[in-house]
């Protein structure tokens, strides 16, 4: 599980590096950090075997952005 949490880290690291790079607009970084914790607590709902309804969050967080 810790390696889980490693990976994550890094590619979410590496993702916000290379958005910097490319100077990106901050929507774009909210969108990115929203659907990236969007995946981790879809993973560890997975891995804890509790249902979570990801079409629901992602649908109301876009929503909510793009407002």
């Amino acid at each position: 599980m810790i390696w889980f949490f490693i990976f994550l880290f890094v590619i979410f690291t590496f993702a916000i590096i290379v958005m910097a790079q490319k100077r990106k607009s901050p929507m774009e970084f909210r969108i990115l950090i929203i659907v990236m914790l969007l995946g981790f607590a879809d993973w560890i709902s997975i891995l804890m075997g509790q249902p979570f309804n990801l079409n629901y969050w992602i649908a109301t967080l876009i929503d909510r952005i793009v407002k």
